[in-house]
């Protein structure tokens, strides 16, 4: 049991340094650079397979592949090894950096937190996309409804309501809110349309805050409880 947790840290470390090396790759760098990155995941991608075929003897294929991570791990190594045949294979760089990058999840096993963290997550899922649903209902009611009270709008001295955020369509228009509902200067938007629409636009902002910023922020919270 212990020799198996020292090669899982040891697993664990290697993923590690391999996304180090991933992260240190910069465009136009020397070639020795690029040999040198080049070989490191070589010799990471080596180990990687010695350890799913170890495992794969010790446990045994139908035992081994009963697992979902170790299906993931060996579905990583595969693609890997793929990696070194793109001369013949027509296979996307993009796709190899990002599975390099994936593998990154590997640590998580041995964080327990994280882990639980994902559990639920996972679990909470299907009430997040409730949660969605709802806020895009909610925000496309306040979207036509923007768009009758600050649709002549073009720009204001905040720099809120511009060419880009603005109530003229009903695309800009909910872009505008997905933007405020973030939290990102909506302020901004409320004062270019106060100076046009008055108190108004103050009761618009306040409610359209109140409900989509602060009340579903604190669903998702109630959810992940």
């Amino acid at each position: 049991m212990v020799k198996s947790q020292k090669f899982d840290n040891f697993i664990s470390l290697c993923v590690t340094l391999n996304i180090i090396g991933l992260c240190v790759e910069y465009y136009n760098a020397p070639e020795w650079y690029d040999e040198m990155l080049g070989v490191m995941n070589v010799v990471f991608v080596v180990i990687f397979l010695l350890e799913a075929v170890l495992k794969i003897i010790g446990y045994g294929r139908r035992f081994y592949f009963m697992f979902n991570q170790n299906k993931f791990d060996f579905f990583l190594v595969v693609i890997s090894l793929l990696g070194f045949f793109k001369a013949y294979i027509p296979l996307n760089m993009t796709i190899l950096r990002v599975v390099r990058g994936v593998r990154i999840l590997r640590v998580f096993k041995s964080l327990t937190f994280i882990v639980e963290l994902l559990h639920v997550l996972y679990s909470a899922l299907l009430k997040f996309f409730h949660v969605l649903v709802l806020t895009g209902i909610s925000t496309f009611c306040f979207a036509l409804i923007g768009m009758g009270l600050f649709g002549e709008i073009k720009s204001g001295p905040d720099g809120g309501i511009s060419q880009e955020t603005n109530f003229r369509t009903f695309y800009l228009s909910m872009m505008t809110l997905w933007s405020a509902v973030t939290g990102d200067g909506w302020n901004h938007f409320m004062h270019d349309t106060i100076i046009e629409r008055g108190l108004v636009a103050v009761i618009y902002w306040i409610i359209f805050a109140f409900v989509n910023i602060l009340v579903f922020y604190n669903i998702i919270v109630a959810v992940l409880f």
